[in-house]
């Protein structure tokens, strides 16, 4: 019984620990359009997505911008873009959900997501991954 009271105890301070610790993850400015840089983009995002900008550890909004429209750019040099990437709507209907933008920055988010919810091939949905 000890055992399992003391194994009980280690599990929630190590989920604790973990929660902690995914809610402190870096932003990774330096992401590009590649999905694992677009995953660890959005697990950036998501624990703070309700949270002020100055409320949240090492967030640079200026350098997140800049971040989500080099993705975009990189998006648009794909030769052929007709398949619906659901990693970057998820990034960037994370990303305008936030208050952290200004209103200017958030109408081009959302034209970007629009962008990319919408590939040029009128039969697209058949692409959807």
């Amino acid at each position: 019984l000890k055992l399992k009271l003391c194994v009980g105890h280690i599990a929630a301070a190590l989920g604790a620990c973990l929660s902690d610790l995914e809610s402190r993850m870096p932003f990774p400015y330096d992401a590009s359009y590649k999905s694992e840089d677009v995953v660890k983009l959005v697990n950036a995002i998501a624990p703070h997505w309700k949270t002020p900008a100055g409320q949240v550890p090492d967030l640079d909004v200026a350098k997140l911008y800049e971040t989500l429209k080099r993705i975009v750019e990189q998006i648009r040099k794909v030769e052929k873009y007709e398949t619906v990437d659901k990693d970057v709507q998820a990034l960037l209907a994370l990303a305008t959900a936030t208050s952290w933008f200004s209103e200017e920055q958030t109408t081009e988010i959302d034209e970007w997501l629009e962008e990319v919810a919408s590939p040029e091939e009128e039969d697209w949905m058949k692409n959807f991954p």
